[in-house]
């Protein structure tokens, strides 16, 4: 059952979610890695109401055609408030391109009995050939395909100048304090 949908000729996606017991900590609030399932969870359901998606992953009908998927290649989420158990949140959810190799998905997460805005999201997203494993330049076709599915005005999550999710993530010299390294797949 799922309690989303667009609101306007704009493609901004809605969808509310109640924060379950599975979903918080020790402290009674959802923690960052629930907050993210919520994120990729909207971004999937946005993606079957504009009939994308069979199988769960949202890459429009050219893409699969060249066999083509999205992937990952920045995440930052900001969070104000983290919400308690059985409290409604809803997630409003928009994309848009940026420049000719990615897409960028933008959040915005508000308590919905109180509107208050406890945290926003921003993702960028590379196109990478499913066979070869190489990144891939956005085509024309695939352009056009996701433009019909972007806000027609451009919008960020963060639109203040000189704000943390610009930043660059610093390069490691040495390992971190808690890892391994040699771990081998059985």
């Amino acid at each position: 059952m799922r309690f989303g949908g667009f609101e306007g000729d704009e493609l901004v996606y809605k969808e509310r979610f109640v924060v379950r017991g599975s979903q918080v900590g020790v402290n009674k609030t959802a923690n960052i890695e629930a907050i993210a399932s919520l994120l990729q969870e909207t971004s999937c359901n946005r993606a079957q109401r504009l009939g994308w998606s069979t199988d769960g992953f949202p890459t429009p009908p050219t893409m699969r055609k060249r066999r083509l998927i999205w992937v990952t290649s920045r995440v930052y989420i900001e969070m104000y408030k983290y919400p308690a158990r059985d409290e409604v949140v809803e997630i409003e959810h928009w994309s848009e391109l940026d420049g000719r190799i990615a897409a960028r998905l933008d959040f915005i997460i508000r308590n919905l009995s109180t509107s208050e805005v406890i945290g926003r999201s921003t993702s960028k997203w590379l196109m990478m050939n499913q066979d070869t494993r190489k990144q891939q330049k956005i085509s024309g076709e695939v352009i056009d395909e996701y433009l019909a599915i972007c806000k027609k005005s451009p919008r960020l999550a963060f639109p203040e100048k000189n704000n943390r999710s610009l930043r660059k993530i610093p390069m490691l010299n040495e390992p971190a304090e808690y890892s391994q390294l040699g771990l081998m797949l059985p």
